[in-house]
């Protein structure tokens, strides 16, 4: 805690207490002998141990600070102010030693600064100033000087300086400085009566006094009024004067008065086509005015008015250039602002069409706007009648009639409308007719150009360029192909106009000469335009027609003899021919390509006869046969490609086929053989019984059941089986056989199946064989019965083999029967399954009772096709489970209901802020969906804490509340609570986790409090209480003290710290979370200056809590027996009050109440008795603000 300074305006009074502690008579003669205890010097005499005054009595005068120490203290020692000083002889061996306490007289006590408050410079004197001590003086200087007499009058801003007397030896005192301030407020001075214009919200600042001045809405109210404090008409209001410190007392008075602002109207105006100004009288401007004018304005403007007022004024001389001619009317009063309105005069020029005007056009002329045609300077935006094709004005001379057109411009009112006219003529256009064009032959007759022109053109034109004939007839044999233009001449303003014929001469056309083409008849086709000679023309046509529609010849397909090629002439030229003398010779035939098969011992054949088509003879074989013609002798001649040779005629060339001979060799069926084989044996192939190596592919007869040649004993006799291979043609086929025995296999049945009850009599398995089992045979494993009756009480189930001996060729066959035992079914007792909407399906077998068989059959069938219920396909009812065997059927039910799952649609969860070792508070709402009634709540814990659990809490109204322990809520920090399930306790049924909240809530942990360093130290003075202990601490966390280390009482804030008192402090978070652990402080109190005593030189009673009271610190404790009066300037008792009373609040107490007590502000006096027999009175002034 800081150490606390006097401030230097406020009054210092010092007190040495004195200690009376009494003469000692020293039992030693040597001894010095004390006779004045209190000493007392001026500081200015700056006073030593050297200075103090002891007899010696023989031993010696030496000094020491305390009663006891073995130090002497220096002659040269300054002495202090209040110490005491204790005197011993030179050996130290007084015993008691004699004491004297020092008083040293330095600058009086008082403030640095005073003001004083005066209504009249002259009244501020030595007098009003003050200085606690003895025998006070005033200079105007700091050293020196004659001291100020009383009346002395004060200078304002003027430092004077003040010392006192010692009583005991008159010396005088170092001086004291005091900055003097003197404040003049004398009585305010203004108008009684002061009038404010109503409409303008006058506040008190608008009041008006002489000096400085606070305002009252009373004659002794305390409280000045603020400016911005709206005025009340009729009210009455109270100024005072003030400066820094003063106020006058006495208050003037003032009445407020409001009157009506002034009213100038509205503003108007006046219009006058410039037409009209001539004829147009003067004007009454107030008559233009709006609203409800007064009558004592002015009139100022542009023009002298008469007639005050009413403004009158003449506007012959007014022009349209000229306007507007604004003309204001101001009415003005003392207290209100002055009203101003106007009235504006303009002249309006009138409409100007413009003057007449002409326009010549020409027929086939764009469209022209009327407007540009019109004289003058015509205004834009008027009217043209009669009304135009295009809607505005512009004139198109191909839809608007030539004629007189009028424009009219609408004049500003009140100036009326004007018109202008033009007058339209429209010409002709000139009419060359339309471009044309001629195509003649070079050989075509002359043709006049104007009868190839389009449209109507006129005659009398003329033709460029210039003709053979000299006018417009064209001649191809002597005039060149080319554009020819016919030129008329137009009427102004319409220009020339022209039209084109373009003239085309064709040239006459060329077929070629005549031409001729030998060709072979196997030739790809040719064009007989490359037989005709000369240069021909292509394009040309082709007759007789040729196969190919075009100039193709082909010899396949066209006949010999003359084609002729006629080409086309350009119209008006005719067409012309030439032909083509086409021969054709034919091509050599050798056939066609062929083939020969034979047999190795065929006859020879003619490879010619093997040709296909119609072969020439006469040709030649290649490779040459053995014949040495064209004869093949298998048994000779090798197989292969033999050509055939014959030659053509040119331009045809030889030309072969050829004939591909193959030679068959003869098949091999193989030797004959033999077969002995089981009845029971498997299918067996025959060809392996064959001898030789016979070839594979032949056929069997009688044909075997297999189709093939597999001999199935089962199925097939036994027999002879012929095997026959057919030879590759013209090879005829051979042949072999096969002799089949058949030996009878054992018979033992077919397999079996039996199924016996339990309970069942004992069975032959012989009668559960299939087919025509033989009798004698023996069955394994054996059987209690010793032969092949199974007894179900005896023999257990399982496979039973029958086997028959074999004879011959054949082995030894068996058969089985299955015994299966069956027992009485079970399809247990009727159940129960309630099953939420959201559950996974389940199978309908777990909630049959008793022990079910398995594998039995559900009814109704469910969508799953098993026993699974879903609940979100199938429906609840009744559902038959049924299980069937050979010894019976079983059934048994489930009833199933589909239960509703909780609606926790709209949940929220809420939690507060919770401390470290506490429960933590979850509130349910506004789930109004879900049934009130018991959950149970499956939760998961995040964050700063890891659980999961589960609770049972019951909802009411959609709302519920459960608390977490704090056993789950080990660790402080940000924790998240997520609902992963809401069972509902009757149904079971529960929520899914996406469709429930989370909250998130804070666990604080607060920590234990930490003193700064020398935080448990305090001065006495300073009147330390817990706050000033709580500041000493680290940290922002809220600070309980408590006088136990755990539980214990709490203190407040305000309470005093006790000197060696051990305190214990324990930190609280802003949500009231404890620390752990308290902080344990012994607070040391000690003195760390000498009490003062200080006296404010003012305070402000407003009811802020801020300096509400006239304190004087210390005063209680340095004088208790203390009596202060406080007094108004005219020396009324307003105040008394001691130790008991409570402190001076700026009402009187004393009888002397106005209104509601409260004093108003200004300077009061005060005395200040100290009642203690030693420190005198003093007096002084104190501010009153407020």
């Amino acid at each position: 805690m800081r150490k606390k300074i006097p401030n230097q305006l406020y009054y210092q009074l010092f007190v040495v207490t004195l200690f009376l502690l009494g003469s000692v008579t020293s039992g030693y003669s040597q001894c010095p002998t004390v006779t004045n205890q209190f000493q007392s010097f001026c500081d200015l005499e700056a006073p030593m141990i050297s200075d103090l005054d002891a007899t010696n009595n023989g031993g010696g005068v030496f000094w020491y600070a305390t009663a006891t120490s073995t130090t002497r203290l220096s002659n040269s020692t300054g002495l202090i102010n209040g110490e005491d000083y204790f005197a011993d002889n030179a050996t130290g061996s007084c015993g008691t030693r004699q004491r004297v306490e020092v008083k040293i007289y330095g600058p009086p006590s008082g403030l640095s600064f005073q003001g004083v408050c005066v209504d009249s410079a002259n009244e501020a004197t030595i007098a009003n100033l003050f200085a606690g001590g003895n025998d006070i003086q005033w200079y105007d200087r700091a050293n020196g000087g004659t001291p100020l007499a009383s009346t002395t009058v004060l200078n304002d801003d003027t430092i004077y300086y003040v010392d006192q007397g010692n009583p005991d030896t008159g010396c005088r005192s170092s001086r004291r400085s005091v900055y003097v301030n003197v404040g003049v407020t004398p009585v305010p001075t203004g108008d009684a009566l002061q009038e404010f214009c109503s409409g303008t919200q006058p506040t008190i600042a608008n009041l008006v006094a002489s000096g400085t001045n606070h305002w009252y809405s009373t004659i002794s109210s305390g409280s000045p009024l603020p400016d911005d404090t709206l005025l009340v008409d009729g009210q009455t209001y109270y100024a005072t004067t003030y400066d820094d410190i003063c106020e006058s007392e006495e208050r003037l008075e003032v009445t407020v008065q409001f009157v009506a602002p002034n009213d100038s109207g509205t503003n108007g105006s006046i219009d006058i086509c410039s037409t009209d100004v001539s004829s147009t009288g003067p004007i009454n401007l107030f008559d233009a005015l709006g609203g409800s004018p007064a009558t004592n304005g002015t009139w100022r403007g542009p023009y002298a008015t008469t007639n005050g007022s009413q403004g009158t004024v003449v506007v012959s001389d007014m022009t349209a250039e000229g306007s507007p001619y604004v003309f204001s009317y101001d009415v003005t009063s003392d207290s209100c602002p002055t009203s101003t309105s106007t009235v504006t005069i303009t002249i309006i020029a009138p409409p100007n069409p413009g003057t007449n005007g002409n326009l010549v056009l020409c027929s086939n002329d764009a469209p022209v706007d009327l407007f540009d045609s019109l004289e003058g300077t015509p205004e834009p935006g008027g009217t043209w009648s009669p009304a135009l094709a295009s809607g505005s004005g512009m004139f198109d001379p191909s839809q608007d009639a030539p004629g007189n057109y009028t424009y009219t411009v609408t004049g500003d009112a009140p100036c009326g409308p004007a018109s202008a006219s033009v007058n339209v003529t429209v010409n002709p256009e000139a009419q060359p007719g339309t471009n044309g064009a001629l195509v003649v032959c070079i050989d075509s007759s002359p043709v006049d150009l104007f009868n190839s022109l389009g449209g109507t053109p006129q005659p009398g034109g003329t033709w460029s360029p210039a003709l053979a004939s000299g006018t417009g007839v064209f001649d191809p044999s002597k005039d060149a192909a080319g554009t020819y233009t016919y030129n008329v001449s137009g009427i102004t303003p319409c220009g020339d106009a022209t039209a084109s014929v373009t003239v085309t001469v064709n040239p006459l056309p060329n077929p070629g000469e005549n031409g001729s083409l030998v060709i072979c008849s196997n030739d790809a086709p040719v064009d007989l335009f490359d037989s005709l000679e000369g240069s021909p023309e292509p394009g040309g046509i082709w007759s007789p027609a040729l196969a190919s529609g075009s100039g193709m010849f082909d010899p396949s397909q066209d006949a010999p003899g003359n084609y002729t090629y006629t080409v086309t002439g350009d119209a008006p030229c005719g067409p012309a021919s030439a032909s083509v003398n086409v021969t054709v010779n034919p091509e050599a035939q050798p056939g066609t390509n062929g083939a020969l098969v034979v047999c190795i011992d065929s006859s020879p054949e003619d490879l010619f006869n093997s040709l296909g088509g119609t072969p020439q003879p006469g040709g030649t074989w290649s490779p040459a046969l053995t014949s040495g013609t064209g004869v093949f002798d298998p048994s000779k001649d090798a197989a292969g490609t033999y050509i055939y040779n014959v030659s053509g005629i040119t331009p045809c060339g030889d030309a072969t086929a050829f004939v591909t001979v193959t030679v068959n060799p003869l098949p091999n069926a193989g030797e004959n053989g033999s077969l002995v084989i089981c009845s029971n044996d498997a299918p067996v192939d025959l060809f392996d019984s064959l001898e030789g190596t016979p070839e594979p592919g032949g056929t069997w007869s009688p044909a075997l059941a297999s189709g093939s040649g597999m001999f199935d004993p089962s199925q097939d006799a036994p027999g002879n089986y012929t095997y026959t291979v057919t030879g590759d043609a013209p090879c005829g086929p051979v042949s072999a056989s096969v002799s089949v025995s058949i030996t009878p296999a054992p018979q033992p049945g077919t397999y079996g199946n039996l199924i016996i009850c339990m309970e069942s009599a004992p069975e032959d398995l012989f009668n559960s064989l299939g087919g025509s089992p033989q009798s004698g045979g023996i069955w394994s494993p054996a059987l209690s019965s010793g032969t092949g009756i199974f007894d179900p009480t005896k023999d257990a189930e399982g496979v039973y083999t029958y086997t028959v001996s074999g004879n011959g060729s054949c082995e030894p066959s068996s058969a089985t029967v299955s015994v299966s035992i069956d027992k009485v079914p079970s399809a247990g007792t009727n159940g129960a399954l309630d099953i939420c909407t959201n559950d996974l399906p389940v199978d309908l077998f777990e909630s049959l009772s008793g022990t079910p068989d398995i594998g039995g059959t559900w009814s109704p069938a469910l969508s799953s096709g098993t026993g699974i219920f879903d609940p979100t396909k199938d429906s609840d009812g009744i559902y038959t489970y049924t299980v069937e065997t050979s010894c019976g059927i079983d059934t048994a039910t489930v009833t199933v209901k589909i239960v509703t799952p909780p609606n926790s649609i709209g949940l929220v969860l809420t939690s507060d802020i919770i401390c470290l070792n506490d429960a933590a508070t979850i509130n349910l709402s506004g789930a109004t969906q879900l049934l009130d009634g018991i959950y149970q709540i499956e939760y998961s814990i995040t964050g700063s804490n890891l659980f999961n659990g589960s609770i049972e809490v019951t909802v009411t109204n959609g709302s519920a509340t459960f608390t977490l322990p704090a056993s789950q809520l080990a660790n402080a920090g940000i924790t998240t609570l997520t609902i992963t399930n809401l069972i509902n306790s009757t149904t079971n049924c529960g929520t899914s986790s996406e469709t429930n909240p989370n909250v998130q809530f804070t666990i604080e942990k607060s920590q234990t409090p930490q003193l700064v360093s020398d935080g448990n130290a305090f001065c006495l003075e300073d009147e330390p209480t817990i706050a000033d202990l709580s500041n000493n601490i680290i940290g922002t966390n809220t600070v309980i003290w408590y006088d136990a280390s755990e539980n214990g009482n709490a203190y407040d804030l305000n309470n005093a710290l006790i000197d060696g008192t051990t305190y214990y402090a324990e930190g609280r978070t802003a949500s009231g979370c404890s620390s752990d652990t308290r902080l344990e402080v012994t607070v040391s109190i000690e003195r760390c200056e000498p009490l003062v005593l200080i006296i404010p030189d003012g305070f402000s009673p407003n009811g802020d809590n801020i300096n509400d009271e006239f304190v004087i610190k210390n005063l209680t404790e340095l004088y208790p027996n203390f009596r202060l009066q406080i007094y108004n300037r005219y020396g009324n008792i307003l105040y008394k009050g001691d130790s008991s009373t409570p402190n001076w609040d700026g009402r009187s107490n004393q009888g002397r109440e106005v209104g509601n007590g409260a004093l108003p502000v200004g300077v009061y006096f005060y005395i200040l008795e100290f009642n203690d027999q030693t420190t005198k009175s003093i007096q002084g002034r104190v501010y009153l603000s407020r």
